[in-house]
């Protein structure tokens, strides 16, 4: 089983970098740049979720409470799993369809 203290620190440091990323995209002119930051502060954001909701589930005492908890780890999961694959298209050669983790 996965220390919570070990959870404790990533989540906060991934919610530092969220915080850090967040700025950078904010005073970045358009470009490729901003959209790779933008993509690694969506990764930082999922990373921190997970970390919040899954200390949540490996304290829950009862079964609503483990339900309720997977189904947020599960559910932000899928979401880091999502902008670790966007991310990875925008690194590898730019996303063409224009879209990105700015708008």
């Amino acid at each position: 089983m996965i220390d919570t203290g070990i959870l404790w620190q990533v989540g906060w440091g991934a919610a530092a970098a969220l915080v850090l990323g967040w700025l950078v995209v904010s005073f970045l002119p358009r470009g490729r740049a901003k959209a790779l930051v933008a993509r690694l502060t969506a990764v930082a954001m999922y990373v921190a979720f997970l970390c919040l909701f899954g200390t949540g589930f490996l304290r829950a005492e009862g079964t609503i409470g483990t339900i309720g908890f997977g189904f947020l780890v599960g559910l932000f999961a899928a979401g880091l799993l999502v902008s670790v694959w966007k991310g990875t298209r925008e690194l590898l050669g730019g996303d063409e369809s224009g879209e990105h983790a700015v708008h």
